[in-house]
């Protein structure tokens, strides 16, 4: 999966694109580097719990910030095109600082249906809208394993806390991968279709590993995006 999405950021980013991944182990390592010999790969082999991985990102990110003009976190198996971070880009420059954009993950059934990782659908009958250079929907809180933000935006709320892991164990890798939302407690624009009330494709990112879509006995993975926005 991982191999698959380094492909995919090779591919389809128009831009200059250093890759840093973060493992735990040696051999991971060794398996990237056979494939690509051109990313940073950094082992964490003393973590206390597998889950403090997804906060090593931090460190690097804290230490290197002023290379570069955007930084990105994305779990191995989260599918983010180029176009993707371009429209998010653009969107943030409209929402800053009272909104973040938001990015909804999404799986493939076996009969090719894009069906929502979400456990349940927002009710538009309940949901606040916004215009500023689109038409959002305010989905407030929203898990997207991944967080994007240009560097001059990060400055401004980057702290001596950044590189705390302060959340339970059972908790503590999605707070890490959901910086804008769940630290600074920025709440989440999902931008629509012009004039429908359709999410944007630019704003569906694909959880690869396809984990939910198939357990019978998991709420996750069972909702239609078609069928996500209701009344």
């Amino acid at each position: 999966m991982l191999i698959k999405n380094l492909r995919n950021i090779k591919e389809s980013y128009k831009f200059n694109v250093d890759v840093v991944i973060h493992t735990n182990t040696e051999a991971a390592k060794q398996l990237i580097h056979a494939v690509f010999d051109d990313v940073c790969i950094n082992v964490a082999d003393d973590l206390l719990h597998p889950f403090h991985l997804a906060w090593q990102h931090r460190r690097y990110i804290q230490d290197h910030l002023g290379e570069y003009d955007v930084v990105m976190y994305v779990e191995h198996d989260m599918m983010i095109t180029g176009d993707q971070v371009d429209n998010y880009l653009e969107n943030i420059q409209h929402m800053w600082p009272d909104y973040c954009p938001a990015l909804v993950r999404y799986e493939t059934s076996c009969n090719g249906d894009m069906v929502a990782v979400e456990a349940a659908a927002w009710s538009i009958n309940k949901l606040k809208f916004v215009e500023l250079n689109a038409m959002y929907a305010d989905v407030g809180l929203l898990y997207s394993a991944c967080w994007i933000l240009p560097t001059v935006l990060l400055q401004q709320v980057i702290n001596n806390s950044f590189c705390t892991m302060d959340a339970p164990v059972w908790g503590i890798r999605e707070h890490a991968a959901s910086f804008v939302n769940y630290t600074l407690k920025k709440p989440l624009l999902l931008q629509l279709m012009p004039g429908e009330m359709r999410i944007s494709p630019l704003c569906l990112i694909h959880h690869a590993s396809n984990k939910y879509v198939n357990l019978s006995n998991s709420c996750f993975g069972k909702t239609k995006i078609s069928e996500l926005l209701k009344i």
